[in-house]
């Protein structure tokens, strides 16, 4: 298993958390690219739903989403 996910609230609103378990490069080349597709994503929407990231540690490998 390569991460946890946990389910959480945030100022009322449901979020997700998502934490890396393997501290293996490859595994964080994949967290950090899936945090900048997010992070694209708020600075432009797609066109379809998609997650909106709310706070993000790439050094902790933490993802609030």
């Amino acid at each position: 298993m390569k991460c946890t996910l946990f389910a959480a609230t945030l100022d009322g609103a449901p979020v997700v958390v998502k934490a890396l378990r393997r501290d293996v490069a490859p595994w964080r080349w994949y967290f950090a690219r899936e945090l900048s597709l997010l992070d694209a994503f708020s600075r432009t929407p797609p066109p379809v739903a998609a997650p909106r990231l709310v706070a993000a540690d790439l050094a902790a490998s933490v993802a609030g989403i």
